[in-house]
């Protein structure tokens, strides 16, 4: 629990038949039957205070229990004022403090947690980038997710029915990661391939703050504003689609491997938006994520041995209008108009 930058804490007893005797920790425990982290968090924490205030509450980080016997999952709870808990037999004593104020035994893994919570939003970006905090994020008036701007290598295309394959030395770049810094992160993409000024208006929910690459990906932490859209983001609109602009008609062709047509595509000239959607464009095989949703497709092996068919100007994808709901902001409800399917 957090209030006004302090966390409550509880002292342990010194039993030693309990975990972690006569050390300064917060409520838990494990697991019952098919409780999710969080049902079992809030079930500890009524069952060790006394109830569960009401707050904001999201999942921190994630770390492998000694010994290979499961993992934790600490949870933060922004309350609105402080509380006085009911303590049971397990604990001794409670307090409210700062993160530089932390009694001297702590648990090691909570005042790990509490370490990586402090800072600025930089800080806390560049721990979710490095993995050690979980997405996404609370800081101050906005959500900071670590989305999916592109990926690279082979892929299909359902839109389409065709397999792309996206160069990595065109896109893992420094010079491309620097692009990405200031982009807008919108609700769905646009009528046209591009925004316009009616269109940044209406879907625009945030921005990304710290882009970054991986080995195959580039990625990106994004401030999120819109509370409405953070809701969606890890459920029905879990995945994301970059509108790129590829103007050098020349720098694209189509090729044959494995008896199949694929699309090499070319340079990027503009990247225009990051589009949060309910359908992942690259559909590469394998299980989704909080941020990618693929889908099974058999992937031809892309080696370097193909043979050109035919070199086909790279044209700007035209999206299908589908008649469904559009994003206005300011709406708590998606207000009707039209939705556009990511491509």
């Amino acid at each position: 629990m957090i209030q006004s930058g302090k966390f409550v804490l509880q002292e342990r007893d010194d039993k030693p038949t309990i975990a972690d005797p006569g050390m300064f920790s917060i409520w838990g425990g494990a697991a019952e039957g098919d409780e999710t982290p969080e049902q079992a968090a809030t079930r500890e924490c009524v069952e060790e205070i006394g109830g569960c205030p009401e707050g904001l509450r999201w999942a921190v980080r994630r770390n492998a229990i000694p010994g290979g016997a499961g993992e934790y999952t600490c949870f933060v709870q922004n309350v609105p004022e402080p509380f006085k808990p009911v303590l049971n037999d397990e604990h001794t004593a409670w307090q409210w403090v700062a993160p530089g104020e932390l009694p001297e035994k702590m648990h090691p893994e909570v005042a790990r947690a509490i370490e990586l919570m402090t800072g600025n939003e930089l800080d806390i970006a560049k721990r979710m980038a490095a993995g050690e905090l979980l997405s996404p994020q609370r800081y101050e008036n906005v959500w900071l997710f670590d989305l999916r701007i592109t990926g690279t290598g082979t892929s299909y295309r359902t839109e389409h029915e065709e397999y792309v394959y996206r160069p990595p030395e065109n896109f893992l770049t420094e010079e491309f990661r620097q692009r990405c810094n200031g982009l807008p992160v919108i609700f769905e993409h646009p009528k046209k391939s591009i925004l316009n000024s009616d269109e940044y208006r209406d879907r625009s929910i945030g921005t990304i703050f710290l882009p970054y690459l991986t080995e195959t990906e580039v990625r990106g932490i994004a401030k999120v504003f819109d509370d409405d859209a953070a809701r969606l983001m890890p459920t029905s609109h879990a995945s994301t689609s970059p509108a790129v602009i590829f103007r050098d008609a020349g720098s694209a062709e189509t090729v044959e491997v494995d008896g199949q047509s694929v699309l090499i595509e070319g340079k990027p000239s503009y990247l225009d938006h990051l589009a949060i959607c309910e359908e992942g464009v690259w559909d590469k095989g394998g299980g989704g994520s909080r941020t990618r949703r693929f889908r099974s497709a058999p992937v031809p092996k892309f080696d370097g041995r193909f043979r050109r068919k035919r070199v086909s100007p790279a044209r700007p994808r035209e999206r299908r209008r589908l008649p469904g709901r559009g994003w206005r902001r300011g709406h708590k409800e998606r207000s009707r108009g039209w939705r556009w399917r990511c491509v």
